[in-house]
């Protein structure tokens, strides 16, 4: 395991070399667009359940409502 990371400069060769180097300069955005899309399917994720849970309790109070004003006639 490498303490200091992969260096394409002085590890690869050849045609080898030039897409490993092309790999390396894309990994620092790649991780980022991997976070940002992780981050985001946490919030959507997060913000669905809650959402979920409001209109629920919205839907139970409109229910106790409406049978609070249905009478019964015996």
């Amino acid at each position: 395991m490498r303490a200091d990371g992969f260096k394409p400069n002085t590890e690869a060769i050849g045609d080898r070399m030039v897409q490993l180097k092309g790999i390396d300069k894309a990994l620092p955005g790649l991780a980022a667009q991997a976070n940002i899309l992780t981050l985001t399917r946490t919030l959507t994720h997060t913000l669905t359940r809650t959402l979920t849970l409001a209109l629920a309790t919205l839907h139970g109070q409109h229910l106790i409502r409406t049978l609070s004003r249905t009478r019964t006639r015996t």
